[in-house]
Formats: structure tokens, C-alpha cells, sequence
């Protein structure tokens, strides 16, 4: 048998490779030219997002400045300029993350991610937004209805996220809004959380005439589960107007401020009978009106 000179394979084997490249690449650039010379059959816009959508179809159609999907059916696809349709996408506040893509199937595919609001916000200089999980403030958008939201007032005008006060803040902030969306109980009962000047949350409740000082964002879990002691063991026997204020910021107690001293036995063996059966130390002090 006659076996080609070694070099001659290497030769014939390079060829091959050549020809097998320069095939793939013609096939390729043949599938292209198809496809650009192909129609945009239909669009499908998808809107990804945690809770209630904020943004519909019609929003989504705006932004790309377009009135709907007669602007780009039956247009060639090269003519769709699919790069500046994911910026003005990316452009809009409430856009998180935008993906357009056209499919083998010719379907212009507009795929969006929002925001996910937290909270709805009250800042010192009377403006109002939503704030998101990463700290951004969101605009309310005209004629949109109101989003159910844990209400924040008092905060600042911007929260800058690398800032280790302002990150400090904004972790407070969601973890106080988890817990106001996820517990029934806080839920129903708290219905705003005022940021004071010292940085420290004040809570409105919606039964009972009393302040709830919640200190700060540290610890958040910890001091609602001590507060709904404090309502089951003690707020339970007084009623729920008995204190002027109710406070959770400091480790393992609650400090009550009565709204009167007590002053008959029955209530103070309400009192004392309260305490004994609680779990944590509750003091309890009282002021002049």
C-alpha cells in the first residue's frame, strides 16, 4: 500500500479545514441576509417583576416611542434598530433591566424588568416617591393608582446607597417594610413609620393613641417580637390607649410612658400580674400632661 508523504497529509488535512471553515462561513452569512431581508411578524412585550406591575403594556409602547406593534410588523428586521430600543428602555426610572431580541420566527421579543417598590415615601421638603430595594426613588407616575405600600415620612430628599449612613438607613427601611408586608398583624396595625432627626423610626398605630418608639434600623425582628409581647401581655389588660408611649429600641425591654400614674389597686395588680407572666423586663414610667 502506498501511504501519502507526511507532509502532503498535513497539507490535504489543512485544506479540509479551510474548506470546511469557509463552508459555515457562507452558510452563515447566507442565514443572515435572510434574516435581515425577512419581516418582523408580530411583537410580544413580557413585563418581569416582584408584587403588582406598575408599568403596563402601554408605558412599555411609549417609551420605545412607538403607538403600538403597526410600527414595526411587516417592516424588514434590519430596519429595527434593536440597540436603541433597549436604551430608551433603559432610560425610564422604573426599567431595571430591558432585553429586545427578534426570534427565528420573526417575533420582536421586548422583554422588561421593574423596579420593586418597598415603601412609599414622604421626604422633609414634601416630595413623594416609592423607593425601591436598591435605594432608588421612583416617581408616583400621573393617573396611576396609589400602590399599597408601608408609608414612610420624614425621609431625606436621596438616599445615597454607598453611603454607610445612607446604606444604613436603607436597610432599615426594608427590613421595617418586610415585616409591615408580610406580617398581618403589623400589617393592619401600623399605618405610618416617621424617620426623626436622629435617624430613629417612630411607628403610628392604627388601634390606640400611642407613639410607638422603635429606635433604629438594627434588630428589626427582634424588637417587633418583643412589641407584639408587649401588646398580647400587657395593651391586652390596659387597653390599647392605657400608654402615651411604647418603647422597643433598647435591647431586650419595652418601656412604657403612661398616660396617667397608676392610682387605684386594681391596676396595679393588672400591672404587676402582666409583667410577671412576660417573658422580657417591661418598665414602666409616667409624666404629667
Amino acid at each position: 500500500m502506498v501511504t501519502a508523504p507526511k507532509h502532503t497529509r498535513k497539507i490535504m488535512l489543512t485544506l479540509f479545514w479551510l474548506l470546511l471553515a469557509a463552508g459555515v462561513t457562507a452558510a452563515l452569512a447566507a442565514a443572515i441576509r435572510k434574516s435581515n431581508a425577512s419581516l418582523c411578524e408580530k411583537v410580544e412585550i413580557s413585563i418581569k417583576g416582584e408584587g403588582t406591575h406598575f408599568l403596563a403594556k402601554t408605558d412599555i409602547w411609549s417609551m420605545m416611542g412607538s403607538s403600538g406593534p403597526k410600527d414595526f410588523t411587516s417592516k424588514p428586521v434590519a430596519s429595527i434598530n434593536l440597540s436603541a430600543l433597549e436604551n430608551k428602555l433603559r432610560g425610564n426610572t422604573w426599567v431595571k433591566g430591558a432585553e429586545v431580541y427578534i426570534d427565528k420566527e420573526g417575533t420582536l421579543r421586548v422583554l422588561v424588568t421593574e423596579r420593586t417598590p418597598i415603601a412609599r415615601l414622604f421626604t422633609t421638603q414634601g416630595g413623594s416617591f416609592y423607593l425601591d430595594d436598591e435605594g432608588k426613588y421612583l416617581p408616583l407616575g400621573s393617573g396611576k393608582p396609589a400602590m399599597r405600600l408601608p408609608v414612610f415620612t420624614g425621609m431625606p430628599e436621596k438616599i445615597k446607597a454607598n453611603s454607610a449612613t445612607d446604606s444604613s438607613l436603607l436597610q432599615g427601611v426594608k427590613a421595617i417594610s418586610n415585616v409591615l408586608q408580610t406580617d398581618s398583624l403589623w400589617k393592619a396595625q401600623i399605618v405610618q413609620v416617621d424617620l426623626g432627626s436622629d435617624r430613629n423610626f417612630d411607628m403610628v398605630p392604627l388601634v390606640g393613641n400611642h407613639l410607638i418608639h422603635f429606635g433604629n434600623g438594627d434588630h428589626v425582628q427582634e424588637k417587633f417580637e418583643r412589641l407584639a409581647i408587649f401588646y398580647r401581655k400587657v395593651l391586652a389588660n390596659t387597653g390599647f390607649d392605657y400608654y402615651r408611649s411604647i418603647s422597643v429600641q433598647y435591647a431586650g425591654q419595652v418601656v412604657g410612658e403612661k398616660r396617667q400614674p397608676i392610682s387605684t389597686s386594681v391596676d396595679k395588680k393588672i400591672y404587676i400580674t402582666t409583667v410577671a407572666n412576660s417573658p422580657l423586663a417591661v418598665n414602666s414610667s409616667s409624666r404629667n400632661n
